[in-house]
């Protein structure tokens, strides 16, 4: 696989920002000359991506630059790394892109509210089953979930084993993604993760991944299917709260 690489020499510090599909610009703080600059550049995404088999295919002593990566990198993998070491990742959703990171870890959920600015705005969990589920919330009205989940519905429900860093209602949103590479990334952390849009709260959700301008530990690169946010029903009460992406078919059943 390559990679396209914009490096900007000469920057106040070392930073890869993600800009659209297996494109990037890394900062670094070397001058470009003396080939410091492409070691910085090889070193940070050695990092980033967790390997060594990294090198610059086309570009040397060009700012523009086609970077290989082995064809068997595996970004879920990648990711799950991430999460267990109270990491902040970027992914798709079936509805918008998603930042996250393991709930049950004060120290993961306060860097994400720090990238997201965000005050006191409860946030949402994905899981990927609703066993999983059944861990973090009371499960009410089952039938009706196993007919509508995975999807692109947030259902608010009682909340248990919730950190009040996530929500300080006794009450919490949760998901069951229609996306495999997310529902594959749970999966594989065994944890539910937070999902919440993947921007600077206030500012507009993203639907792809050249629209997300925040930064974390890792992007996941992936497609949202519906581009929309999800519809949240309060399933208790029998009411929509939200429209978005499904919310023809959940008046079926509320």
């Amino acid at each position: 696989m390559l990679i396209k690489v914009k490096v900007k020499p000469d920057s106040s510090k070392d930073e890869i920002i993600p800009t659209k599909e297996n494109n990037f610009l890394i900062k670094v703080k070397d001058k470009a000359k003396d080939n410091k600059a492409n070691l910085k550049v090889l070193k940070l995404l050695k990092q980033y991506f967790n390997i060594n088999n990294i090198f610059i295919k086309q570009g040397r002593k060009l700012r523009n630059k086609l970077i290989f990566i082995p064809d068997d990198f595996d970004q879920i993998n990648r990711a799950v790394e991430v999460l267990k070491q109270e990491g902040v990742i970027i992914y798709p959703t079936d509805t918008i892109y998603g930042i996250g990171c393991d709930i049950y870890n004060d120290q993961a959920i306060k860097k994400l509210i720090k990238i997201k600015k965000r005050k006191n705005n409860p946030m949402s969990i994905a899981v990927s089953s609703i066993d999983m589920m059944k861990k973090v919330v009371v499960v009410e009205n089952e039938d009706i979930l196993k007919k509508l989940l995975p999807g692109p519905f947030t259902f608010i429900l009682k909340k248990k084993n919730v950190s009040d860093l996530i929500t300080n209602l006794d009450t919490v949103g949760i998901r069951i993604p229609d996306n495999e590479i997310c529902l594959e990334i749970i999966k594989r952390f065994g944890k539910p993760i937070i999902t919440t849009s993947a921007n600077i709260s206030t500012k507009p959700s993203p639907k792809k991944a050249e629209q997300v301008e925040i930064n974390a530990d890792f992007m996941v690169q992936g497609k949202c299917k519906y581009k929309l946010g999800s519809t949240v029903v309060d399933l208790k009460n029998k009411k929509i709260l939200r429209k978005g992406a499904g919310d023809k078919l959940i008046k079926k059943y509320v």
